[in-house]
């Protein structure tokens, strides 16, 4: 299998794996811990998930505060990006 990387902006929450069950309407199955710490994430697209909180905080960092690079991957996505200070 060939290896990728990506880059994606996201909307996140923290939110156990319980929460996201309820905030779904699902019941939670036996073999998973409600407790899981995770967050909710939206996509561009306004598709919905949870991902448990190591493979989030592996994925994503917060926009404030990016480095140089982060930036450049937001405005190719056609998001603003501006520098607290800039112009006065």
């Amino acid at each position: 299998m060939k290896q990728y990387i990506g880059t994606k902006i996201v909307k996140a929450k923290p939110m156990t794996r319980g929460e996201y069950n309820k905030f779904r309407g699902w019941t939670i199955p036996n073999d998973e811990n409600p407790a899981d710490e995770g967050y909710l994430v939206e996509y561009s697209d306004g598709y919905i998930s949870w991902s448990p909180v190591k493979q989030f905080e592996d994925a994503y960092k917060q926009c404030d505060n990016m480095t140089f690079g982060l930036a450049v991957e937001a405005l190719k996505k056609g998001f603003r990006v501006a520098r607290k200070g800039w112009n006065g």
